[in-house]
């Protein structure tokens, strides 16, 4: 990093895939501001250390990627209520010296859906995946879309009680249940149920691969959202295919940057020219959208 302006960036592994610089780049064209915003690969066993090299590097903010948002918490100083309800951080503040955790997640979620409110209300939902994104998930559709019945599936019984122990805390009137991938039965899948994919399957790094069983029907009039944001994304191809409300996670990645920089800045940016300028016609937020 060198130069004048604001210096932020993204921090995961194996995330060279992410659009968040493309969208950055076009958030500082729309606010005028002299910014960078740059990929940083960095390993499990070296977050501490690099966070605390960032910060004296003069960085003022960083958004957080698998498989870092809950493990980045015990190298922060504070985190904000949704976080901690999440517990989950995706984006990162230097505010005097000091590492502020926020979960942008959920406001990126909920703004991607809105248009689509009164159709998740009142419906059942099945989540594939129990990290961080699939918390925020629960929780954005939960106090967001007064959505009803959660499962949420996970490859760990030990995990998954993570999970939940996590949500009941905040979300204590939720009726919660855990399914292991190996335990799921065509009595899972209800028709006009939601199914949320938040696992990396099916996304740039796992094309070829699917959170769904084989053999998967797809339930009558129900919705898929996946949290991945790839245009050859099969199981979205497929919801579309079969009748399905089927969106990606292209308008959450732009809603939680807007956020994110809004938290870094005190600059409000608008959503609509920020995705078209990224995104364009591509996004099954658009595109592959039924009805």
């Amino acid at each position: 990093m060198s130069g004048a302006g604001l210096h932020f960036a993204l921090i995961g592994e194996n995330i060279a895939y992410s659009k968040s610089p493309a969208i950055f780049e076009t958030i500082f064209d729309m606010s005028a501001q002299d910014g960078t915003y740059e990929i940083l690969s960095i390993s499990r066993g070296r977050l501490g250390p690099r966070l605390k090299q960032l910060v004296l590097d003069g960085y003022r903010g960083f958004s957080v990627t698998i498989p870092h948002k809950q493990a980045v918490i015990a190298h922060l100083d504070d985190i904000d209520s949704t976080a901690r309800a999440v517990e989950a951080v995706n984006c990162v503040a230097v505010v005097d010296g000091q590492l502020l955790g926020y979960n942008t997640d959920v406001f990126g979620l909920s703004l991607s859906l809105r248009r689509f409110a009164e159709r998740l209300k009142g419906r059942d939902v099945i989540i594939l995946g129990n990290g961080g994104a699939a918390r925020a998930a629960v929780y954005a559709l939960r106090r967001h879309f007064d959505t009803r019945e959660v499962t949420i599936c996970g490859r760990s019984n030990e995990q998954l009680e993570n999970c939940c122990q996590a949500l009941k805390t905040h979300l204590p009137d939720l009726p919660l249940n855990t399914r292991l991938f190996s335990e799921l039965t065509d009595d899972d899948w209800r028709d006009g149920m939601v199914i949320v994919n938040a696992t990396p399957l099916g996304g740039p790094n796992h094309v070829n691969e699917s959170p769904l069983p084989k053999q998967f029907r797809w339930p009558r009039d129900g919705i898929y959202i996946d949290l991945n944001y790839n245009a050859d994304n099969r199981s979205l191809q497929q919801a579309k295919a079969s009748g399905l409300i089927a969106v990606d996670g292209s308008g959450m990645l732009v809603g939680q940057a807007l956020k994110a920089y809004e938290i870094w800045t005190g600059e409000s940016v608008p959503f609509e020219p920020v995705y078209n300028a990224v995104f364009g016609n591509q996004s099954g937020m658009q595109a592959i959208s039924h009805g």
